[in-house]
């Protein structure tokens, strides 16, 4: 934050309100940090690091819906290592291969990284891109069930516990 100006592009994915942010919650003791892996952080709730890749501290998050260990339900919430589900499964004709994972184009880390992030959540969910949920992806409305709230909100319903109606029908 302290370089010149011309140098602010490695500032694109820094809100410095976050910095004070977690300043104060780490001072009030509301704050954990981890390093690495983390399994079970709530039942059947994993988390992933994914360090120098779209940013320097990214990662994901891995539901297994069943809570089993080896998940026969899994999903991966990719956060912004995977924007659109193009990038886990874009036509690969560039380099003459029938489908390759294309990284997102901002980044501040290493691409290979992220490529290697992409690897890892597709061998998660047995290599079923659809389990692989890309936050900024406007396709999800066509792949799940989806509707717009009153507040002009979407609403986007992955997958339902068993025995539960939909709550977006």
């Amino acid at each position: 934050m302290s370089l010149p100006d011309r140098m602010r592009w490695m500032m694109v994915a820094v809100d410095p309100g976050d910095i004070v942010r977690g300043v104060d919650l780490a001072r009030d003791k509301r704050l954990v940090t981890i390093d690495g892996m983390m399994e079970d952080v709530l039942p059947g709730i994993d988390l992933h690091a994914a360090p120098d890749s779209h940013t320097w501290g990214s990662m994901w998050v891995t539901v297994r819906n069943d809570g089993k260990k080896d998940s026969q339900d899994t999903w991966v919430l990719a956060g912004d290592l995977v924007y659109q589900f193009d990038n886990i499964t874009n036509d690969g004709a560039v380099v003459d291969v029938d489908e390759m994972y294309t990284p997102v184009g901002l980044a501040v880390g290493s691409q290979t990284n992220l490529i290697l992030a992409t690897e890892e959540m597709m061998s998660q969910v047995d290599y079923e891109a659809r389990r692989v949920i890309p936050i900024h992806e406007e396709g999800l409305r066509d792949a799940f069930p989806s509707r717009i709230s009153k507040e002009g909100l979407r609403i986007t319903e992955i997958c339902l516990a068993d025995g539960e109606s939909s709550k977006v029908a």
